[in-house]
């Protein structure tokens, strides 16, 4: 939108800020099921599956399927 100056931009970068948080979700999910099929030699995650640290993968994957 251009209303921060590019120092501000700049210092927010420096921090690692993500401009696009639904594309970061995004690919945190899609590393997700790549981890998945590397153990499970598939990507047939189910519905209610949930990752060690409580990340809802099966509904992830289940909305991709939907979109």
């Amino acid at each position: 939108k251009g209303a921060l100056s590019a120092e501000r931009t700049q210092q927010l970068e420096e921090l690692g800020f993500v401009w696009g948080a639904y594309t970061a979700e995004w690919d945190d999910n899609l590393g997700r099921l790549v981890r998945y099929r590397e153990e499970h030699g598939d990507c047939l995650v189910r519905q209610n599956y949930e990752t060690g640290n409580g990340a809802k993968l099966g509904y992830w994957v289940r909305t991709q399927r939907a979109a």
